[in-house]
């Protein structure tokens, strides 16, 4: 799902990487990914994981990374009102997340400070925001900071409220 959002995610870190940053990509789940591997140019940054058995493996899975990449097509309405398992997946790992702009995910991820926007499709503002990671004061420092403070359970009981202002976002 979402394959373009993906080729941009690989052509902005093939970019940092050939400026001196040090990116790796870690893909994980089932389907077809023989169109991404294709457009892939620096195998050894980008691991495929293949499919894994959600309960058994997830945790796991996000101790392998930083940052959750959840960049959808913002100009899908389902994209536009969905509330991901990835959002969740952050507070609870602790792991910052990047989502598509213009989103009620880019909201929430903005009103609880723990992750950063891009427009989808935008090659050039993912580089930038993927060139501060590693900058004092970044939008990635700042999540992580949040991530720690963030109580989840307080969060999820004001799911079923974000999950009523997403239905009836027009």
């Amino acid at each position: 799902r979402y394959k373009e959002s993906l080729f941009h995610l690989i052509e902005a870190v093939e970019e940092l990487n050939i400026q001196g940053y040090s990116f790796e990509v870690f893909f994980a789940g089932g389907g077809d990914t023989s169109d991404l591997k294709q457009k892939i140019k620096q195998k050894e940054k980008f691991i495929f994981q293949g499919a894994y058995e959600y309960a058994k493996d997830i945790i796991e899975l996000y101790n392998k990374i930083d940052l959750i990449y959840s960049v959808y097509d913002g100009n899908d309405f389902n994209c536009k009102v969905a509330m991901p398992n990835k959002f969740y997946e952050s507070i609870i790992t602790k792991k910052p997340i990047l989502v598509a702009s213009n989103t009620f995910l880019a909201s929430k991820v903005e009103e609880f400070g723990i992750g950063a926007n891009v427009i989808s499709g935008d090659k050039c503002i993912l580089v930038e925001k993927l060139k501060q990671i590693n900058q004092e004061n970044s939008w990635f420092k700042n999540a992580q900071l949040n991530l720690l403070k963030l109580e989840s359970e307080d969060l999820f009981k004001s799911y079923e409220i974000s999950l009523k202002e997403a239905i009836l976002i027009k």
